[in-house]
């Protein structure tokens, strides 16, 4: 469980570098299954909506496995 960075990715990256970090912790992580994409630690609340919408919109983008 986890793998985005909460201030460097989710905090202070653009919206497309979050999609691509969470895209990226999913394939690493996939093998075997019971990955949970997450922060390493609760969002700060000055997170951009959008960022927390990227990583959601890459965990529907990436289908199940």
């Amino acid at each position: 469980m986890g793998n985005l960075h909460t201030t460097d990715t989710m905090l202070y990256g653009t919206p497309d570098e979050v999609y691509k970090a969470s895209l990226k912790a999913m394939e690493q992580a996939k093998e075997g299954g019971g990955f949970i994409l997450s922060t390493g630690d609760q969002c700060p609340y000055a997170t951009p909506d959008e960022n927390i919408f990227a990583m959601l919109q890459a965990v529907e983008d990436s289908g199940y496995y």
